[in-house]
């Protein structure tokens, strides 16, 4: 699905090239791009030309038949090509000779087309079956004509199908398989697809789910069968080697994707951010979300809500908003438009309902991943908060889970900001710091926290630990 020319353009990879004015869908038709005189007749002092009817509706185009010597010498199409076609029309010539023929060159879309995007004011679909590596090209700003001429099979001694296309700058469009990159650059002023550039720029790295593959500023982040990559990690490693993906440091989360379903998995860049929807476990729809900050350069959380699609809206009454459609078929809207001091309790529910959320640290090693540590204690220190129960754990090397050390706390930040309605309430008994003694633990190498609320908001603005290790052990075997 991509929008066009006003106009939403949609293909499911068996039946024809549809097209959304906002209202009605109907089947986009091709148009006549000009007409061969066959056989030149005689006897004409004059001529006309006449076409069959769109089948799919429409005007038929005016053609202006020339004569010369009592034949027929040529019909030109006028400024009005038609459309609506699907099939061939039929031309048939009239006049007061005999025995010319003509034949109509059309430009109508392929078929089966399970790929469509536009770029440099063209649209660029991709086949099925037999065409799976087939690139076509629509005629500029014309979703009408497709010339046979405006079409290529990229990388076709690889044996891949492709996966997926991404409109890149300056008239690029980026094609991912599923072990290799291509780069098509299209020069602007191209008569065909042999005025195309085709580059291979990895045979190492490809894509594994189509709606995956999105810009990401000046980058392109796709989903690859070993976790997250990015079009510009994938360019700088040769072609022999193959770097880390993105993703590297949150592998076991990578590693709970289902194989079989991840060709299902869907992206969009929103707020400086590349949101991932992936099917975990044995799931066959995306249940779960990660959210990669590309300010901070780093991952902010995994999500147990799966969004099938994602869109970009922009209603004159709301502005600019992130859409996520679910399995079920309800469609939310994402609050990240909306600054910390801004938003509301009601704004961290999903579908009016809470849901659980939590932060957990990496293992706090206090320099020395070796030594035993005497604890001596932790603190957290709590943002904007609305939840009024929150429960923090800790867990060391020596502890196969998390374990419960506080819980039930109030770190809500209610404030009453001048001016305000009498009468009105203070919070007593709201925290945002909390801390707590280590030292009636045993020793151990390493400690995580978490923190955890099943109901309202809680934000963090750090949490840190002291301890003291033990550098001086008696010999022991391990």
């Amino acid at each position: 699905m991509t929008q066009f020319n006003d106009l939403e353009y949609l293909v499911d990879g068996a039946g024809s090239l549809m097209v959304w004015d906002g209202t009605n869908v109907k089947q986009q038709g091709g148009k006549l791009r000009a007409i061969t005189v066959d056989t030149a007749g005689t006897g004409y002092t004059s001529a006309t030309a006449i076409i069959t009817s769109p089948n799919l509706g429409g005007v038929p185009p005016t053609l202006v038949t020339s004569v010369a010597g009592g034949a027929v010498t040529e019909v030109l199409v006028s400024d009005n090509s038609g459309g609506g076609y699907s099939i061939t029309p039929t031309v048939t010539i009239i006049g007061d000779g005999s025995g010319a023929t003509a034949t109509p060159s059309m430009g109508i879309p392929p078929t089966a087309l399970r790929i469509i995007v536009s770029s440099g004011n063209r649209l660029f679909g991709v086949g099925n079956d037999v065409s799976r590596n087939t690139l076509y090209c629509s005629d500029l700003l014309d979703a009408g004509l497709w010339a046979a001429t405006n079409s290529i099979v990229v990388g076709s001694g690889d044996g891949e199908e492709i996966v997926a296309v991404v409109p890149y700058y300056a008239n690029r469009l980026v094609v991912l398989k599923a072990s290799k990159i291509y780069q098509v650059t299209i020069p602007p002023d191209m008569t065909s697809a042999a005025d195309w550039v085709v580059e291979q720029l990895s045979s190492t790295v490809g894509c594994a789910a189509e709606k995956s593959a999105v810009q990401v500023n000046s980058d392109i982040f796709f989903l690859a069968s070993d976790g997250i990559r990015s079009l510009s990690r994938s360019v700088n490693d040769d072609f022999t080697s193959v770097g880390l993906p993105l993703s590297e440091v949150i592998k076991d989360v990578i590693l709970t994707i289902n194989p079989v379903e991840i060709g299902k998995s869907y992206a969009i860049f929103n707020d400086n951010r590349y949101i991932l929807s992936v099917p975990t476990s044995s799931s066959d729809t995306c249940n779960a979300m990660i959210v990669y900050n590309t300010i901070l350069q780093s991952f902010e959380g995994t999500w147990s809500f799966g969004a099938i699609q994602f869109t970009q809206t922009n209603f004159s009454a709301l502005g600019r908003r992130l859409a996520a459609k679910t399995s079920n078929g309800l469609i939310t809207n994402y609050n990240g438009y909306k600054t910390l001091n801004s938003t509301l309790e009601g704004d961290y529910k999903d579908a009016g309902s809470y849901y659980e959320s939590y932060v957990s640290t990496r293992a706090f090693i206090f320099g020395d991943p070796f030594a035993d540590k005497h604890g001596s204690h932790f603190e957290i220190s709590f943002d904007k908060t609305f939840s009024e129960d929150v429960d923090v754990f800790i867990q060391r090397d020596t502890d196969s889970s998390f374990i419960s050390v506080l819980a039930n706390i109030d770190a809500s930040s209610i404030e009453l900001t001048l001016p305000f309605v009498l009468p009105a309430v203070l919070t007593a008994s709201a925290r945002n710091k909390v801390a707590n003694d280590l030292r009636t633990y045993e020793k151990w190498r390493n400690l995580a926290v978490k923190v955890a609320s099943s109901t309202g908001q809680f934000s963090i603005r750090q949490i840190i630990a002291a301890a003291n290790p033990d550098t001086i052990q008696i010999q022991k075997t391990i």
